[in-house]
């Protein structure tokens, strides 16, 4: 963009400009969680920054069509702000392009046609809008951005039908994925590690609820999806729990899928990083396996299945590479390594691995 100001770039027809407007749209929405009409409607000035009882949160405005809500704000990450700034500076031009359009239209208002007559107020409608054509500095459709994503992806070499709903299914399942796991994408998307959905939306009640409830209908589904695996007789499980729960699994059950069901709506699941906690409220260690590692190992609250085993393969070489450390520490810091150890041993064994 630095060369198009400079006069060495074409400001309309340049592929590559374009290429950075049609980049953010993706962004944006797989930022947002937006639906395509409401990115659409995002307009110059549209984000902002507001500091909350020690927590900052940054929201970018826009139109919410599909419950006619009217204007919300989505919350974003301070990324989706440089993002939304990168498009408002690639639509400087096509911004003055629309109103200089609608200053010779207005110079000549009282011999405008009909036609001219629905151009202005076209022109007045969108002219602060940042997705805009290269073109003609028209706005763009939904079926049109259908079509730039499908060549986006095959630009990059996949067949991939993408399409612009699919970001906002994205948004919730990785949501969901990381409240569940070790909430990095809270942690990176909002820097804010310890807040939760319901503490999110209260931040800001102009937000588009309906992507939260699509968020808790997600998290259900993955809880059923979790669930389900350590009812398969094929899923190796470690953890206290996870060994009760391979237990109850040789007995016959009329309905598998119901009391999956009734179990996920019930069960409070919550990830450590290392192991899934079902400790419900004041029950259990109190948050200390989310530091102590082998504290999970026994725990009668923790299911380890393996999708941590990396996890324990770590812990099991880092406790080994400990032992000769422990020998010059004293008895007491060689208990405690070899106490590790044989958790981090008995986990990965559980799961399959006797080589350990």
């Amino acid at each position: 963009m630095n060369e198009r100001d400079a006069g060495l770039r074409s400001t309309f027809k340049d592929v590559e400009l374009n290429s950075i407007r049609d980049c953010c749209f993706v962004l944006i929405g797989l930022l947002t969680g937006m639906r395509c009409d409401e990115i659409l409607g995002i307009r110059k000035n549209a984000g902002r920054s507001e500091t909350k009882d020690g927590f900052t949160y940054h929201w970018i405005a826009s139109i919410e069509h599909k419950t006619k809500k009217g204007a919300v704000e989505y919350l974003v990450s301070a990324m989706g702000l440089d993002v939304l700034s990168v498009v408002e500076r690639w639509a400087e031009p096509h911004h003055a392009r629309v109103e200089q359009e609608i200053k010779e239209l207005l110079n000549r208002s009282d011999k405008l046609s009909a036609l001219e007559n629905s151009r202005l107020g076209h022109l007045q409608e969108i002219k602060h809008r940042i997705f805009m054509s290269a073109s003609d500095s028209n706005s763009l459709s939904g079926r049109v951005w259908g079509k730039k994503l499908q060549r986006i992806a095959r630009s990059c070499g996949s067949g991939w039908k993408l399409a612009p709903h699919q970001f906002r299914r994205t948004y919730a399942r990785t949501f969901v994925q990381h409240r569940l796991g070790n909430l990095l994408f809270l942690k990176n998307q909002f820097k804010h590690s310890t807040l939760d959905m319901s503490q999110l939306y209260a931040a800001n009640r102009m937000q588009d609820e309906t992507l939260y409830d699509e968020c808790l209908a997600e998290l259900f589904k993955y809880k059923v999806e979790t669930i389900g695996s350590w009812m398969s007789e094929d899923t190796p499980l470690a953890g206290g729990a996870g060994k009760k729960i391979v237990a109850m699994r040789g007995h016959a059950f009329p309905d598998r899928k119901a009391l999956i069901r009734e179990t996920a709506s019930k069960v409070t699941i919550r990830s450590t990083g290392h192991s899934w906690c079902l400790s419900q409220d004041a029950e259990g260690c109190g948050g200390q396996g989310l530091y102590e590692r082998p504290r999970c190992a026994p725990c009668g609250n923790s299911v380890i299945d393996r999708r941590f085993e990396p996890v324990w393969r770590e812990l099991f070489v880092h406790q080994t590479e400990l032992q000769q450390v422990a020998l010059e520490l004293g008895p007491a810091a060689q208990q405690r390594v070899e106490r590790d150890l044989t958790r981090a041993r008995q986990v990965l064994s559980d799961l399959g691995n006797g080589s350990f």
